[in-house]
């Protein structure tokens, strides 16, 4: 059995390990568009411009997160990109948002709310 400490190391060492539950390693990630939905949030928008490199890595380390979570604890910006990508195999759609926060869609219909941990509001503050 392995240890705790040593699966842990060995987590840290691959570097691709994110902090909770994930859908796996994005594979086939193609970028299909880019959308701003506000005027009032372009000068944030004019400089977010991910390359497939960028959204594979945000969709390999951001983590599943609850609606709760997406409202009260991470912000969401006016515009965002889009696109396909497989998950063990199956094919699905993601939205990355320019702050962080995100969605996959599996078979169009299962959904599921991502974020990078690290952008996660303070609530203490």
């Amino acid at each position: 059995m392995i240890s705790r400490a040593a699966a842990l190391g060995a987590c840290f060492a691959l570097a691709a390990c994110a902090p909770g539950p994930t859908l796996g390693k994005a594979t086939d990630v193609v970028l299909t568009g880019r959308t701003v939905t506000a005027n009032d949030g372009t000068m944030i928008c004019e400089r977010f411009n991910p390359t497939v490199d960028d959204v594979t890595r945000f969709l390999n380390t951001a983590i599943i997160i609850t609606p709760f979570e997406e409202h009260d604890e991470f912000e969401v910006g006016p515009c965002y990109v889009e696109g396909t990508a497989r998950f063990r195999g199956i094919e699905a759609t993601w939205v990355m948002n320019v702050l962080g926060t995100g969605r996959i869609t599996v078979y169009t219909e299962f959904d599921y709310l991502i974020a990078d941990d690290e952008q996660r509001v303070n609530l203490d503050e």
